[in-house]
């Protein structure tokens, strides 16, 4: 069974934000902390680090076009991970989260070091 939607333009819009009704909008800021949130599941991976020992979360950044993403990440690695390695994992693991739970697709992924921590051995970076 296929469900025939009108086009957009003879929907019925939302006044208050003038969208078609029922559409969903996420906004960058959630794909950003999804995409941050993310990378920290990643192994070997931390935030900026502040004061007191505390590790924030990797710094995202987003923009979005229709259904596609582009995302800047910036983000702490422990040593002596391997850091290409690392930035790759991040890249998938970030690619697949946002596509399941933001429904975008993710067409760049930059991803920068901008810190090795040292972390003991046997424990991640958090």
């Amino acid at each position: 069974m296929s469900l025939l939607m009108p086009p957009a333009a003879t929907r019925p819009t939302d006044d208050a934000t003038g969208l078609p009704s029922g559409q969903v909008v996420i906004a960058d800021r959630v794909v950003e902390r999804t995409a941050a949130w993310t990378a920290l599941q990643v192994d070997d991976v931390g935030g900026r680090p502040r004061r007191g020992g505390d590790v924030r979360l990797p710094r995202a950044r987003v923009e979005v076009s229709g259904d596609t993403a582009v995302l800047r990440l910036e983000l702490a690695v422990a040593w002596p991970a391997p850091v290409g390695a690392v930035a790759e994992a991040v890249r998938e693991r970030v690619i697949d989260v946002v596509a399941a739970t933001c429904g975008l697709k993710v067409t760049d992924i930059g991803v920068t070091v901008t810190e090795l921590v040292h972390a003991p051995s046997g424990s991640r970076v958090r």
